[in-house]
């Protein structure tokens, strides 16, 4: 039992850190999109990217979510790195 719970924290702190990839799509989704559109004065276009950008990271969240919990129900084995 102790186990399950020490996996469920890990599972809730891991959705909670983004991952590097999802830094470097902010971060130029800031760059391309969002810091443009608010230059010329365009705030629709910007919270778009930025409604974008969260949509993405909860997509994210879900995918791991998913594979994780399935991984701890035996269903799937965790992939192993090469």
């Amino acid at each position: 039992m102790q186990r399950r719970w020490y996996r469920v924290l890990l599972l809730g702190l891991a959705l909670l850190k983004p991952l590097n990839i999802e830094f470097l799509n902010a971060r130029t989704a800031f760059k391309l999109n969002i810091a443009p559109a608010l230059r010329r004065g365009r705030v629709w276009p910007a919270s778009k990217a930025v409604l974008n950008l969260f949509v993405r990271r909860l997509r994210m969240m879900i995918l791991l979510g998913n594979v994780y919990l399935e991984s701890m129900r035996g269903r799937r084995k965790i992939m192993r790195l090469i």
